[in-house]
């Protein structure tokens, strides 16, 4: 996992969090957090100087370390994804949709439901196996998500849905589908053959 990336994805929301497990120690943002498997355990200063973040930048980051794990993070290590009933692989849908200079990942959720999150926190997966990792889907309660990172059996991530479905974003979606519909019924209107009609 690339460390220096889920530094960079931080700097860029202005916020850095660190989490103090017993054994690992966590960091993140808020909206998505990995675990440091094997690492030194890092504070404000030793973050810092490890991955070059300049004083003029660090007093424009929000800086919080917990001494001790979320609930959230606790819950989820405590699972093995895959294996315990009520846990969902997520089905990633092929579209991307870029919104507020996001790209947003959709995801078709058990059942008819559908959530979404945000592709740079896929980011620090770069470097590994494509074929170890898969993805879950995580309620926190009724009303909050999250999507759990697994590497083989190892949690390496969890990144949180993306709040995003209101009425004008899905007012949006239904015209683009409505559209897309007539536009399909005409083109195949002029197909002849698989060729198009001059």
């Amino acid at each position: 996992m690339k460390v220096k990336k889920i530094i960079d994805i931080c700097k860029g929301t202005g916020r850095i969090c660190l989490y103090d497990g017993k054994n690992e120690q966590w960091i993140g943002n808020g909206f998505a957090c990995y675990p440091l498997y094997g690492m030194p355990k890092l504070n404000k200063e030793t973050l810092c100087s490890t991955y070059d973040i300049a004083e003029a930048q660090a007093e424009k980051i929000h800086f919080q370390h917990d001494k001790g794990l979320p609930d959230f993070i606790k819950n989820c290590e405590n699972k093995t994804f895959g294996l315990e009933a009520g846990e969902h692989h997520a089905s990633i849908m092929e579209l991307r949709l870029i919104s507020d200079v996001k790209t947003l990942v959709p995801v078709a959720l058990q059942g008819e439901g559908i959530a979404y999150f945000d592709e740079k926190y896929l980011q620090p997966f770069s470097d590994m196996d494509s074929d170890i990792l898969s993805i879950y889907e995580y309620h926190l309660d009724i009303k909050q998500m999250c999507f759990v990172v697994t590497a083989g059996m190892i949690t390496v991530g969890l990144i949180m849905a993306y709040d995003i479905i209101k009425d004008r974003f899905v007012n949006t979606l239904g015209e683009m589908y409505s559209r897309s519909k007539m536009q399909l019924a005409f083109t195949k209107s002029k197909e002849v053959d698989g060729h198009q009609k001059l």
